[in-house]
């Protein structure tokens, strides 16, 4: 099986990645229906957020308000025009561009939006993209629960990152408790290489013993998921965790020439 590594805070950690079947869900009005395991009940009400993060890559030094220790990996400011922002490389042969990320406390819902393009000579062979999680690793950073097919528990750790699959079309990558590698494709179009799109995603967690937590997502502020029966965790001590910033390439496939994503205006609440 392919290895891929991790960037977070500065420093490289190793996992391992298969590639997942996509599940294809049941559209309605537009906007992806889940078919849930287990009775849903009704979801949360709408969270009010107290807390904001904004980024817009202005100065190269951008990372060290995210409390990093470096430079996130195979990453640069590049100016275009008026414009500023992030591209994240995936050199030839490379599976990984980097990860970032911005901890969120005990918030129990959440929101990112931020733009996104993907290089004029993209090829994808599937691919993640930003999300939330409280992924679990041991003293040597290799991942024990919620990602590098280590399975979520639902106690200490889940996860449900963005999503890119062989043919762009974006979509959810989630580790709940039953489900690991799961896919739920968005109903959106292919993305189209060379454009910029605005993407939001939303989770709130699930009140423990009742599915309902919440999944959604828009692009250029359009509905293109929404899932309202979620089980993410078990116990109430477990919380979104952080607004993972995680950019990775693949599937079995590697880049067969140099490609990259674009990244701007960069929103977290919580």
């Amino acid at each position: 099986m392919p290895s891929c590594t991790s960037f977070v805070q500065g420093r490289a950690r190793p996992a391992r990645t298969v590639l997942a079947a996509a599940i294809t869900l049941s559209l309605v009005f537009g906007v992806t229906a889940a078919r849930a395991e287990n009775t849903s009940t009704t979801p949360p009400a709408p969270p009010t957020f107290t807390n904001s993060k904004t980024e817009s890559f202005s100065t190269p030094d951008w990372w060290k308000t995210w409390g990093v220790t470096a430079v996130p990996w195979h990453s640069s400011v590049v100016t275009e025009g008026a414009s500023q922002f992030l591209r994240v490389n995936f050199p030839r042969g490379s599976h990984n561009g980097t990860s970032f990320e911005w901890y969120t406390g005990t918030a129990d819902a959440a929101h990112i939006r931020y733009r996104l393009r993907l290089s004029s000579n993209w090829i994808s062979d599937g691919g993640k993209l930003p999300g939330f999680g409280a992924p679990t690793y041991d003293a040597r950073g290799d991942c024990t629960g919620a990602c590098g097919l280590a399975p979520a528990d639902g106690i200490t750790s889940w996860s449900a990152r963005g999503h890119i699959n062989t043919t762009n079309v974006p979509g959810s990558y989630l580790y709940i408790p039953g489900h690991r590698e799961w896919l739920v494709q968005w109903s959106h179009a292919p993305l189209v290489p060379g454009r910029w799109y605005t993407i939001d995603y939303w989770v709130t967690m699930n009140t423990p013993g009742q599915n309902n937590g919440v999944l959604k997502a828009a692009v250029d502020g359009s509905f293109v998921l929404t899932l309202t029966n979620l089980n993410f965790r078990e116990v109430d001590t477990l919380h979104v965790g952080k607004a993972w910033f995680g950019f990775y390439y693949g599937g079995r496939g590697v880049p067969s020439q140099n490609m990259w994503i674009d990244v701007d205006d960069v929103t977290v609440d919580w």
